[in-house]
């Protein structure tokens, strides 16, 4: 294992360069706003990307839909994200948002593509 794979997430955010930042990140955003039990962590990852698409926030927002389809989205549900923020955020920042998570989702497990992905119910 490399240290990549074992640093935190704020570790590998700011490298040592900001580390007030980095407990932040792991403590309070990762420690603690992301394992309340008011939201599923699958409902938190949809509000955070929808809060990224909206933002422009295109960098985060591989990461945040990698996470989102290991905490149960399908790829059919973050592409209905696009599709439906489209008509409130204004299609540039749609297309820009689109470009930037493409691979996750096309290089997706095809269970995180729904069932329909994966073939009728014989040929699973």
């Amino acid at each position: 294992m490399t240290d990549a794979d074992t640093r935190s997430l704020g570790e590998r955010l700011f490298g040592g360069y900001v580390p007030k930042l980095e407990s932040v990140v792991d403590d309070l955003v990762m420690g603690d706003v992301w394992e309340r039990d008011e939201l599923a962590p699958r409902d938190r990852s949809l509000v955070t990307i929808a809060a990224l698409m909206t933002l422009g926030s295109t960098q985060q927002l591989p990461g945040h839909v990698r996470r989102g389809l290991e905490n149960g989205l399908s790829v059919d549900e973050v592409k209905e994200v696009l599709v439906h923020l489209a008509f409130y955020i204004g299609f540039p920042r749609t297309i820009n948002a689109a470009r930037a998570i493409r691979e996750v989702l096309e290089t997706a497990e095809p269970e995180a593509a729904g069932p329909e992905a994966a073939g009728p119910p014989s040929a699973r």
